[in-house]
This record gives structure tokens, C-alpha cells and sequence, in this order.
């Protein structure tokens, strides 16, 4: 990823259908291009700014993730835009596609400007993951919550039975959510674990589910990995930025999974500022397995406040980013 400040570039041929294609960038006299920061790369990933100066009023606006190979700039992945009148998230969740908006097929040259700019999540301090392979390197590619620092890799512990579990996960980076991981040490029969990702409120509490992920067949041990975000719903991969983010786990047995052993907690969790869940970063709620993970929080949840060792207050629940 390429990131470069005060870099402008205009253009005056855009592709696709009414111009929410790949864009043709054209120098600007006098100022730094795109092409003159970077270079004549074949593919170079980027974080790019596309906005119209074309208008005073109901301007568009677009930022993401593109690739730029010469002078084009492929839309890989808009993030957010602004099409005049909506502010959009396109983070993949609520059913909103991550896909360009038009600026014109053929617009005149400086109307609509493109730049290289860094994105909010690049402000948030990035943490070392320690855990990221200790113990097991099967983890190796899907992080753990980073705000333990795991001495190894634990030992399991028993989920309870159409009781669903928030876990809260610190996530450092920002990138694609394509996979999540976790493993079984102990099966039970005919059993099933539904995992789901949520957001959380100004209480700290959990609240929305942002997505829920395939269920786990939990009737045999082993890693479990789902990587199939075809089947996720919404559907495809999910934009994350850098915070906490409480992982719902739901089974209709009582299987254990892998959980972190002799760890230390380094920083507060959100729970941490509602009363009665003191430094837990787990907490727990009836929920029946056949009615489905909550779709927003809802009950008076339990506290897990144990940080000893193969307890399900640090499970290793592995995300996959791709940043």
C-alpha cells in the first residue's frame, strides 16, 4: 500500500457507465501526479481521494482502495462516497455494495480531481500482535483478539448449551475481513457453533450484528476455518477498521473450543466502562441455538471476569484481514 501527501491528479476519461470505471489520470501543471510520486508500476495498490470541483453545490465525492497500473486507477474497493446528496459506508454490511459511483464518462479536465490521502484508520495506533503465531501457528494468518499477550496457546473450554457468548476482539489493523477461524478440542455429537460479528454501543454493550458467518460443524475436532464469504450474509468480505468488535458465539451443545492460557490483559475493553462487567472481556446471555444469533443485543448478560487460564473470556476466535 502506497500513500503519498499533497498528490493530485485530474482526468478527463473515466470507463464504465457514465464514468464509475477505471479512471485515466492526466497530470495537473505544476503539481505532483500520481504517476510522478509513484512511478510507471505495472500494479500498485493504493488508497485513493476522487472528488468533483466541477460544481459548488451537491459535489461527489469517493475514497477507497484502487490498484494503479501506469496511468489508470482501477476502483478495487470504494469504501465511502458521497454522491451529492448521501453519505454512504460502503463497508459491505446493511446490503450496501461496495461498488464506484459515476463522475462522467468524459469529464473536463480539473473538474474532478484525484488524489492520495491517508484514510482515518490509518490514525489509530497499531499494536504488535505477540499471540499472532505462539503456540500455534495454524493462527498465523488469523488474529486473535490483540489485546492479550498469550504465553501459549491455551487449552479448550466447554461452550453451554443455546447460551450466546460476546467475545470482544481488538482488531489494529484496518483491511477485508475474509475468513474466521477457530478450533475444536472437543466434539460433541450432531453439534453446531453459529458465529456472527457485531458492533457495539456507547455503553460498551454489544449491538448490531454486522454479519453472520456459516455455521461450524462442531461434531469433530480441529481447526474449523470459514472462508466461504459467499455463503456469509451480507454476503462477500467486510471492510474493518481498527477497534473492538464482540465476536457472538452460539451453539446447541456443549463442544469445547480453544482458549488462551496464562495470558495478561493489557488494555480496558469497552465493557470495562459499563458497571458490573469490571475487566471481563466476555459476556453472556440465554438465546435459544434454533432461533438464530440475536440480531441486536437484547437481555441482561452475564459477566466473565476470569482472567486464569482456558476460559471462554479470551477464546481464539481468529479473524482474517487482508490489509
Amino acid at each position: 500500500m502506497r500513500a503519498y501527501d499533497f498528490v493530485e491528479s485530474t482526468t478527463i476519461l473515466i470507463g464504465g457507465t457514465g464514468g464509475n470505471g477505471a479512471v485515466t489520470l492526466s497530470a495537473i501543471s505544476g503539481t505532483p501526479g500520481l504517476v510522478q510520486a509513484i512511478g510507471a508500476v505495472s500494479t500498485q495498490l493504493v488508497r485513493y481521494v476522487i472528488r468533483d470541483e466541477s460544481t459548488t453545490s451537491a459535489k461527489k465525492f469517493e475514497s477507497g482502495i484502487g490498484t494503479l497500473s501506469g496511468t489508470t486507477l482501477t476502483r478495487t474497493r470504494p469504501q465511502i462516497s458521497w454522491d451529492g446528496s448521501t453519505n454512504t459506508l460502503k463497508d459491505g454490511s446493511g446490503g450496501v455494495a461496495a461498488t464506484p459511483i459515476a463522475f462522467g464518462s468524459t469529464p473536463t479536465a480539473g473538474n474532478v480531481i484525484i488524489s492520495l490521502s491517508a484514510m482515518a484508520e490509518d490514525k489509530f495506533p497499531a499494536l504488535v500482535g505477540a499471540q499472532t503465531t505462539v503456540g500455534s501457528s495454524a493462527f498465523r494468518d488469523y488474529l486473535i483478539s490483540q489485546h492479550v499477550n498469550t504465553l501459549n496457546s491455551g487449552g479448550g473450554a466447554a461452550l453451554v448449551a443455546n447460551t450466546q457468548y460476546y467475545c470482544y476482539s481488538m482488531v489494529t489493523i484496518a483491511g477485508l475481513l475474509t475468513g474466521i477461524q477457530l478450533n475444536v478440542t472437543a466434539a460433541v455429537a450432531a453439534s453446531h457453533i453459529r458465529l456472527g460479528l457485531y458492533d457495539y454501543g456507547n455503553d460498551g454493550l454489544p449491538k448490531n450484528l454486522l454479519c453472520t458467518f456459516n455455521i461450524v460443524d462442531s461434531s469433530t475436532t480441529g481447526l474449523k476455518a470459514d472462508t466461504t464469504i459467499s455463503t456469509w450474509n451480507p454476503s462477500n468480505s467486510l471492510w474493518l477498521n481498527p477497534d473492538w468488535y464482540p465476536i457472538g458465539v452460539l451453539s446447541d451443545n456443549t463442544p469445547s473450543i480453544l482458549c488462551a492460557g496464562g495470558f495478561q490483559m493489557a488494555p480496558r475493553s469497552p465493557l470495562s466502562d459499563t458497571n458490573a462487567y469490571g475487566p471481563g472481556f466476555s459476556i453472556s446471555v440465554p438465546q435459544a441455538y434454533s432461533s438464530g444469533l440475536q440480531p441486536t443485543f437484547s437481555g441482561t448478560p452475564s459477566a466473565i471476569n476470569n482472567g486464569g487460564a482456558n476460559n471462554i473470556n479470551c477464546p481464539w476466535l481468529g479473524l482474517k484481514i487482508s490489509s
